[in-house]
Parts: C-alpha cells; sequence; structure tokens
C-alpha cells in the first residue's frame, strides 16, 4: 500500500456502503452480488473509476 491509497474510498452504488480496501469490496460482491461499484479520491471528491465487477 502507498500514500496514494489512503486517499481512495469505494463506494457500492447499490447499497451505498464504503470501502477503504479493495478486499472489502471483492468480499462485499461475494457475499452480496452487488457489483455496481464507484471508485472516488477523497481530496477531490471525484469519481475515478466506474466498476461493473461480474
Amino acid at each position: 500500500m502507498n500514500d496514494k491509497d489512503l486517499n481512495i474510498v469505494w463506494v457500492c452504488t447499490q447499497c451505498n456502503q464504503n470501502f477503504l480496501f479493495y478486499s472489502d469490496v471483492q468480499d462485499h460482491k461475494a457475499s452480496t452480488g452487488h457489483s455496481k461499484i464507484y471508485k472516488f479520491d477523497l481530496l477531490s471528491g471525484r469519481m475515478i473509476d466506474r466498476i461493473e465487477m461480474s
């Protein structure tokens, strides 16, 4: 993990749950079946990436 990783938050758009680690995103997807996850930069508030996990 590097310092930039601490400026990222992942948000599930299906239940609005937030995650700080990608491994938690993967666990959430496996346990809930939710697949629409957005990656945001905490400092700017801007969306970095939209991930449709299958």
